[in-house]
């Protein structure tokens, strides 16, 4: 079962995974995903940082709990603040999303993959054949250009193109380097794209 990032919070899918409220393959299917979504490891490295300190607070005897009492209320609103504005300030897909999805290409001479992406497109998605004999069970995707990151993503089933899903507001237009390596670090190839948003 694969999980997109909409399904994600439509199920509150970093929440129930925390509190371990998930069947096994959807865990496993949730792991995957937030594996590569810096979003959803960012939700949930949140829910996890206000769980230790939780814990910790747990353990003070009660006049230090007194102290700590402003500071445990403040991050409680922070939460509640964060989990409103993924609910209400934020876009949601309430059913299909429209997303485009660019195929990039080895090329050798000329120009570089053009990607041009609708100002109505959030997300959009570059895809590439795997044609190197190399199959490790992930990858690490580095793109650098005017915007850089580095992300790791489970290896697609045999047969299958290598997607990598972007969210237009992290990135800004300009020619990218997006390097593809096996979890070693040996790159196994390079493709360039022009991005215009």
């Amino acid at each position: 079962m694969l999980m997109d990032h909409e399904h994600a919070e439509r199920v509150h899918a970093a929440e129930r995974f925390e509190l371990r409220d998930m069947s096994a393959d959807e865990a496993e299917a949730f792991e995957l995903h937030f594996f590569a979504c810096p979003l959803c490891a960012a939700e949930l490295e949140t829910l996890r940082s206000l769980a230790v300190n939780c814990r910790a607070l747990e353990g003070l005897k009660p006049a230090a709990r007194l102290r700590w009492w402003p500071v445990a209320t403040a991050a409680g609103w922070v939460v509640a603040a964060l989990l409103g504005w993924q609910q209400f300030a934020r876009p949601t897909a309430g059913g299909p999303e429209a997303m485009a999805s660019y195929a990039l290409r080895t090329v050798s001479r000329g120009e570089p993959n053009a990607v041009s992406v609708p100002p109505s497109m959030r997300r959009f998605a570059l895809y590439f054949d795997l044609v190197w004999d190399a199959r490790p069970a992930s990858y690490q995707i580095r793109i650098d250009g005017p915007s850089r990151s580095t992300l790791s993503v489970p290896a697609p089933a045999a047969g299958q193109p290598l997607f990598v899903l972007l969210d237009r507001a992290s990135l800004t237009s300009g020619l990218y380097k997006l390097t593809i390596s096996d979890s070693d670090g040996t790159a196994l190839a390079d493709l360039t794209f022009d991005l215009q948003l």
